[in-house]
């Protein structure tokens, strides 16, 4: 004996197979648009502020390169020479547009701080 489906059974089915479809679409045009080169890091330092007697000062990296990049080494320093105070940060993952956030610390005032990134690993 055939079983009947309903309209509530064909619009569900329905929206199921455009939803298939457009996720499809969507992974084939991504793959073919291919991932535009290696990853471009660029750090920025947030504004340092004084917490508990220690400077903490924010790290922002944008990856605007084509490919992710994982397992990134950001070096804050400040001062030169002999006299100069380093700190680091990891961020494990940063894919290709995005943007992710750390903080420093150093023990009191100084110098203006700058960073680099000092290495990472393309997946």
């Amino acid at each position: 004996m055939p079983t009947r489906t309903n309209g509530l059974e064909r619009a569900v089915a329905t929206v199921g197979v455009v939803l298939s479809a457009a996720l499809l679409a969507f992974l084939v045009w991504d793959a073919l648009r291919g991932g535009g080169g290696p990853p471009a890091l660029r750090v920025t330092l947030g504004a340092a502020r004084v917490e508990g007697g220690a400077v903490v000062v924010p790290v922002r990296v944008h990856n605007a390169g084509g490919q992710a990049g994982e397992d990134l080494l950001v070096e804050v320093c400040r001062g030169e020479g002999a006299s100069e105070d380093c700190a680091e940060t990891t961020f494990p993952f940063a894919p290709r547009g995005a943007q992710r956030d750390a903080v420093v610390t150093f023990d009191g005032p100084g110098p203006a701080p700058r960073a680099r990134v000092v290495s990472y690993q393309v997946p």
